[in-house]
């Protein structure tokens, strides 16, 4: 009898451990965001709800870059997320207390894609400060190009010139800046 307990005990485990309670969809399906967990989806009535592609743009609030959520048209590049950084945050988002800290040329332009480092072409620039507005400024394009899946590292020029970033520590770079540059300058919440 002790085998058939056994074999008894293992297909009840079994069964037991299969109905975990995940339905199993053949399609994508909406979540609907009161049964979804903390912040995965948000439902922040200043996130633009156009459009079927996301979008990650980092705007300062409270002296530290937060993570925002747009809605955009068209699957992001980024030539796009550069100009939505560029941009700034929204009226609803301002109102929200999002600014930026970005003193950055209109026509600044991404300079070229070379595998996962995007490079991006500040017209006219000689040095980047090393302001901490400036190093908020440098952690939005950073963060937000590297929010993309393709993109691990961004390199600033100008004029098709290496320029000298700072970090969140205060050093400077001229070598491919990466998400780990800036994240002490994130905001947790």
């Amino acid at each position: 009898m002790t085998t058939y307990r056994r074999v008894g005990a293992a297909i009840f485990l079994a069964v037991v451990c299969s109905a975990c309670g995940v339905p199993a969809d053949e399609r994508a399906r909406a979540l609907d965001p009161a049964a979804a967990p903390y912040r995965v989806v948000t439902t922040d009535p200043a996130t633009p709800r156009t459009g079927t592609h996301r979008m990650v743009v980092f705007l300062v609030r409270d002296d530290a870059v937060q993570p925002v959520p747009r809605r955009i048209a068209i699957a992001p590049t980024p030539e796009e997320v550069l100009r939505a950084v560029a941009a700034g945050p929204s009226p609803q988002e301002q109102a929200q207390g999002y600014r930026s800290a970005l003193s950055v040329d209109p026509d600044a332009a991404v300079a070229r894609v070379a595998g996962s480092i995007v490079s991006v072409d500040l017209p006219g620039t000689t040095e980047a400060s090393n302001r901490s507005d400036a190093v908020l400024g440098f952690a939005q394009v950073v963060l937000s190009l590297t929010s993309l899946p393709n993109v691990t590292g961004v390199t600033f020029e100008s004029d098709g010139q290496p320029l000298q970033v700072p970090r969140a520590d205060g050093s400077l770079s001229t070598g491919p800046l990466l998400r780990v540059d800036y994240r002490e300058l994130i905001d947790p919440t």
